[in-house]
């Protein structure tokens, strides 16, 4: 019997039955999560492409916009449809939450205005970025806003922001057997700015000395530049764009990210740990990770000392400390516990 007798409805732009990793294993999880402890789950998809959601549910094409009363009617449906509870991915549609007599949850990702200020404090720009007041106001909106960064849920709190709480992802673990020796060392990732910041910085100053493996778009795109990537790329593998992240971990030992800004958890450095792998990387890779993650990673920001942690990382992390450490912070029973605390 499932735990809530109540029917939640996932609303979201994000397609995340078909994305392999990044936010839409985030999402896909919590589905996931939810499907195992409500009675009922449904989606409510805004198509920007045309597609539609396999999910039960109902898909909304967005390519001309919404009617102005476009929340009315989404309330309408969800009294129809005896919806108790709306669980938006995104804080993006603030005003159909405003519209909605059921409890609304939003799940923030990102503070936006961290994020603009850590691209500008970088020489980049960040067009999605708002102004402090103007989104707090916005995340006012809704009943509960969980915050997946325990750092930004701090942030968040004491910035007046009442109806927040900490709820990490979710996710299993799914530990991979390690490839055979040499020590094999490996970054996932897209090709946002922070991603490619930071390999422009490490090629720049670093030298691995290790056998990479580069998989996701940022792959393709250093494949495209190998002024970028020209001390390792006679050793690099290429997998491009993957299906099932599982095939990733599964050729490396250790995973790397030099990411030097931006805001929110890192998804990728908790995808890593939950197959089983350390991770190497700056210290802004692993802010708002609960404590203890220093006994799980290896972090400098001097990228010429990482082919000493990278050692380090495969010969004296161990895997059952990466497991508690996963299981105690991320598992599905920690997130249903901390979300129960909050409904």
């Amino acid at each position: 019997m499932p735990e809530f007798s109540a029917h939640v409805c996932v609303v979201t732009h994000h397609p995340f039955w078909k994305l392999p990793s990044g936010c839409g294993s985030l999402i896909r999880n919590r589905y996931q999560l939810l499907l195992g402890h409500f009675e009922q789950v449904s989606i409510l998809y805004f198509s920007l492409n045309g597609d539609s959601c396999p999910l039960p549910g109902w898909t909304v094409p967005v390519g001309d916009g919404l009617p102005r009363d476009f929340g009315g009617q989404v309330d309408a449906l969800f009294s129809q449809e005896s919806i108790d509870i709306a669980y938006f991915n995104y804080d993006n549609l603030n005003e159909i939450a405003a519209a909605l007599s059921c409890v609304t949850i939003c799940e923030n990702h990102d503070v936006m205005h961290l994020r603009a200020e850590a691209y500008e404090s970088f020489g980049f720009s960040w067009s999605g970025g708002l102004e402090k007041e103007e989104e707090i106001r916005k995340l006012r909106t809704y009943d509960i806003v969980c915050s997946i960064s325990l750092d930004e849920a701090n942030y968040l709190h004491a910035s007046g922001l009442n109806n927040v709480c900490y709820l990490p992802p979710n996710v299993n673990w799914n530990p991979q057997v390690m490839p055979r020796r040499p020590i094999t060392s490996g970054l996932i990732g897209s090709v946002m700015e922070p991603n490619i910041d930071g390999w422009q910085h490490f090629f720049e100053h670093g030298d691995l000395g290790f056998e990479l493996v580069l998989a996701g778009p940022i792959s393709e795109y250093l494949q495209n530049r190998p002024d970028l990537a020209k001390r390792n790329m006679n050793s690099t593998q290429i997998m491009g764009t993957i299906n099932q992240v599982r095939v990733f971990y599964q050729a490396i030992h250790v995973s790397l990210s030099p990411v030097r800004f931006g805001s929110g958890l890192k998804i990728k450095v908790l995808e890593a740990l939950a197959h089983g792998r350390s991770v190497v990387g700056t210290h802004h890779s692993f802010i708002g990770f609960p404590e203890g993650i220093s006994g799980v990673v290896r972090c400098d920001d001097d990228f010429r000392n990482w082919p000493s942690l990278i050692d380090e990382a495969v010969n004296e992390v161990n895997l059952s400390d990466i497991s508690d450490y996963v299981n105690e912070n991320f598992s599905n029973q920690r997130c249903i516990n901390l979300l129960k605390a909050r409904l």
